[in-house]
């Protein structure tokens, strides 16, 4: 995507899962990097982040699919869901911070594009209901 349509682009009922995508890749990528997680940590808590992180897709998934218009009795539903996907992401932001403060090898600073991801995703679902 150029520069000019990114800055113009505006926001979309899709932008949470756009970027939850992006966050369940990068996620992933760094997790099963020895680098960054070695296998001990991987399987104590990667494994959680990564269960957390596809919740968080399901539910954004599902609260997109309900079409409000044709079914307005589900509104209440739609933004329960929301709410829900954004209980997920926070529950997801401590268990990446548990990750960040328990295994020595991953740090704040090798995940800057992965926080800043998850802040976008927490912005795109309070502006999604």
């Amino acid at each position: 995507m150029s520069g000019v349509f990114a800055r113009n682009r505006k926001s979309t009922p899709f932008d949470p899962i756009d970027t939850c995508a992006k966050l369940q890749d990068k996620l992933a990528k760094f997790i099963a990097d020895e680098k960054y997680v070695p296998k001990k940590w991987r399987f104590l808590l990667g494994v959680r982040i990564l269960d957390k992180i596809d919740e968080l897709m399901d539910t954004a998934f599902e609260a997109n699919g309900i079409n409000t218009r044709s079914h307005p009795e589900l509104k209440d539903e739609r933004k329960r869901l929301w709410h829900s996907a954004r209980i997920k992401c926070d529950q997801l932001d401590r268990q990446i911070a548990k990750l960040i403060n328990v295994c020595p090898q991953a740090n704040a600073g090798d995940m800057t594009e992965i926080i800043k991801l998850l802040d976008e995703e927490d912005t795109a679902l309070s502006k999604a209901h």
